[in-house]
C-alpha cells in the first residue's frame, strides 16, 4: 500500500501542472536564454544542492562556463536543459536529477568515443534495455515526456549516441597498403616485359625470350584469345577481384563502398563484345559476310567455303556457351 501511495505521489509531482516546457517558448523565447545564462552564471550550483554539499558540484561549475559558450557557437544542450528544468519543479528528486546530470556532463567533457560498431551492437543487445531495470523511475520520465512533448506536437523524443560515435572503415590506409603492392607489383611485370629491350643490347634475345613467355602463358588458351595483349588486362582484373576483393572484408567494403559493385559489369560487358562483334557483322553484312571476308574454308568452291564458315560460327556460340556455364558453375561453388 505504502509503495502504491508513492507512485501516486511521484506521479501526481510529474504531472503537475504549473511544470511548463513548450517548445516553441523554449526555441523562439530570446530572453528565455538571457534567464538561463544569468542563473548559471550568479547562481552557480546553489539550485542543485540547497542543503548537500558533494565532491559533484565542481563539476557544475566547469560546465556552466561550457553552457555559456555555448550560447554562441550553436551547441546549445537540449537534453541537459530538459533535465535541468525537471530538477527546478521536483525538488523531491533533486539530488536524483544531480547524479544524472553530474554523469552527463561528465560524458558530455571527457567526450568518450563510441565506435560505430559498438553502437551498433548495443542496439541489437539485451544491455540497451536493462537501464530501465537498473533505474525503474526513469518509465515515470519516459511517460511524462511523451505526454508534454508526443501528444501535443505529435513528435517522439529519442535520445541517441550518435554524437559522440566515431564511424570505423575498412577503407583505410592499412587495407589500402596491399593493393598498392599488389598494383606496383602488376605494373613492374607489365614494364620489363614491354620494355625489356631497351636494357638488352640484342633485340634478338629479348625477341625470342617474349616468344617464349607468350607461347608458355598462353599454351591452354583458345585460339579466340591467344594474344598475351588481350588477356593481361582479364588477368589483372580477375586477380584484383577474386585474389583480394574477395579476401578480406567482403561483406564489409561492399557495404559501406557499394559502387564497388559496378566491378562486376565488366564480365557481362566482356561478353557483351564477344558476343556482340560476330553478331553484329551478321547483321551488317547479312549472311554472307564470312565469305566477303575470306574465312576458315579453303576451297574455290563457294558453298564449301560457308558450310566450313557457319559450322565456325556455331562452334564459337558453343563455346561461349561453355563458358558462362563455367562461370555460373564457379560461382555457384563459391557461393555454396
Amino acid at each position: 500500500m505504502a509503495i502504491v501511495i508513492i507512485i501516486k505521489i511521484i506521479m501526481g509531482v510529474l504531472g503537475c501542472p504549473d511544470f511548463h516546457l513548450k517548445n516553441f517558448e523554449f526555441e523562439k523565447n530570446e530572453f528565455f536564454l538571457t534567464n538561463v545564462c544569468s542563473d548559471c552564471l550568479y547562481h552557480g550550483v546553489d539550485w542543485v544542492y540547497t542543503f548537500v554539499d558533494t565532491i559533484y558540484s565542481y563539476d557544475f561549475k566547469v560546465w556552466y562556463f561550457w553552457f555559456m559558450n555555448s550560447i554562441f557557437d550553436n551547441s546549445f544542450d537540449y537534453f541537459f536543459s530538459w533535465y535541468w528544468f525537471f530538477s527546478l519543479s521536483i525538488s523531491s528528486f533533486q539530488l536524483f536529477w544531480a547524479v544524472l546530470l553530474d554523469q552527463y556532463i561528465n560524458l558530455s567533457i571527457i567526450k568518450t568515443p563510441y565506435t560505430e560498431d559498438w553502437f551498433r551492437s548495443m542496439l541489437s543487445s539485451k544491455e540497451s534495455t536493462l537501464v530501465l531495470i537498473h533505474h525503474p523511475e526513469l518509465n515515470f520520465i519516459r511517460e511524462f515526456i511523451f505526454k508534454e512533448y508526443y501528444f501535443n506536437y505529435f513528435s517522439n523524443i529519442v535520445f541517441s549516441l550518435y554524437e559522440l560515435a566515431t564511424p570505423e572503415t575498412f577503407y583505410s590506409p592499412v587495407i589500402l597498403v596491399p593493393q598498392l603492392l599488389l598494383l606496383v607489383f602488376l605494373s613492374v611485370v607489365f614494364i620489363s616485359f614491354y620494355f625489356s629491350y631497351f636494357s638488352t643490347p640484342n633485340k634478338e634475345e629479348s625477341t625470342v625470350d617474349a616468344d617464349y613467355l607468350v607461347a608458355s602463358v598462353t599454351v591452354e588458351s583458345e585460339k579466340e584469345i591467344s594474344s598475351f595483349d588481350d588477356i593481361i588486362l582479364g588477368f589483372i582484373v580477375l586477380i584484383y577481384i577474386f585474389g583480394w576483393y574477395f579476401y578480406i572484408h567482403c561483406w564489409s567494403m561492399l557495404s559501406m563502398m557499394p559502387e564497388l559493385v559496378l566491378v562486376f559489369y565488366l564480365f557481362p560487358g566482356l561478353y557483351y563484345i564477344i558476343i556482340g562483334m560476330p553478331t553484329f557483322l551478321i547483321y551488317d553484312y547479312g549472311i554472307y559476310f564470312l565469305g566477303y571476308m575470306g574465312g576458315k574454308g579453303n576451297s574455290s568452291v563457294m558453298t564449301v567455303t560457308l558450310f566450313f564458315d557457319y559450322i565456325t560460327v556455331l562452334i564459337f556460340y558453343t563455346r561461349v556457351l561453355v563458358q558462362g556455364i563455367r562461370l555460373v558453375m564457379m560461382l555457384g561453388t563459391y557461393a555454396s
